[in-house]
């Protein structure tokens, strides 16, 4: 459960603080906890309620230390993957070559 005063990642919206936290007057269901979000790139008084027990899109908002740990991982991943590349047109430009070589179509 989120704190009052927490920000929060939510869905494409963005990053929201937690406003308040409890029931609504002005829903149907009267019993059911919400959070209240204030998204933090809007102008004015724009207001997102989500209920509490929903399993939605939520998050914490990461830390400095976890983007460079990402960013690290994801330079890894794209050197890696350039690497894997590479290797497999070797390999398939080998296999035409071999292929047109045994067919005797190399004359």
């Amino acid at each position: 459960m989120y704190q009052i005063g927490q920000c929060i990642v939510y869905r494409n919206v963005g990053v929201c603080r937690v406003e308040a936290i409890g029931k609504l007057g002005f829903t149907s269901d009267k019993g059911k906890e919400y959070y209240t979000l204030q998204p933090l790139n809007a102008n004015g008084n724009a207001k997102i309620y989500v209920p509490v027990d929903k399993d939605t899109f939520m998050r914490n908002v990461i830390t400095k230390d976890e983007v460079y740990e990402y960013l690290n991982k994801l330079q890894f991943l794209s050197s890696y993957f350039i690497m894997v590349k590479k290797q497999l047109r070797r390999k398939t430009y080998a296999g035409t070559v071999t292929f047109y070589t045994i067919k005797g179509m190399d004359e």
